[in-house]
């Protein structure tokens, strides 16, 4: 007997969700019911392994063909094993629709069509907050300096000198880059 995963709830990066994929004996998406992508326009935009076309596929039963004609023309009845069912009748002309629920969730959601196409999306619905609750405001200003990683730290004190102490943002890739920058900023 092949080891089974039993899961009810998995959240993971795609990254990781790829490894489950490849590495965990008995792994298994096809009776997963709702597949949550959270920072959609990133993960669309970011190939991560072809991580979505291969959940996808792994969300597909692996067995619909029960029945088989051998070579003589007798029909074979194979060993039954438990699926999800591809599909879900919703009186769309009498076509079913597959039953993975996908929930798209972004702050800057894609309009794009032949982006959102790669989520095989069926019916989709869209849902926004509601009305802006933000602005920017119009004093804000913002700055871009381009300079090589080397001198990256200098370019930024002489920039923060010019700001003569003004509040400011810096925005850096990971919070050992911040305590990093944090610990250089304490001796100027």
């Amino acid at each position: 007997m092949e080891p089974q995963t039993k899961v009810d709830i998995l959240v993971a990066t795609p990254g990781r969700l790829m490894d489950h994929i490849k590495m965990t004996k008995g792994f298994s998406l096809e009776h997963l019911q709702y597949l949550v992508v959270d920072e959609t326009d990133r993960m669309l935009r970011e190939a991560y392994q072809s991580w979505l076309p291969t959940v996808i596929q792994f969300t597909l039963p692996t067995n619909q063909d029960h029945f088989q004609d051998d070579t003589a023309g007798r029909t074979l009845l194979h060993p039954l094993t438990t699926i999800r069912r591809s599909g879900v009748e919703r009186g769309f002309k009498g076509k079913c629709y597959p039953r993975l629920a996908k929930i798209v969730c972004s702050a800057t959601l894609t309009q794009d069509p032949s982006k959102l196409s790669q989520l095989e999306l069926h019916h989709p619905l869209l849902l926004n907050s509601g009305k802006k609750r933000y602005r920017i405001p119009t004093k804000l200003e913002s700055y871009k300096l381009i300079c090589t990683s080397n001198i990256k730290p200098l370019c930024l004190i002489v920039l923060l000198q010019e700001l003569c102490g003004e509040k400011c943002l810096v925005f850096t890739k990971s919070v050992d880059d911040s305590h990093r920058l944090s610990t250089f900023l304490g001796f100027f």
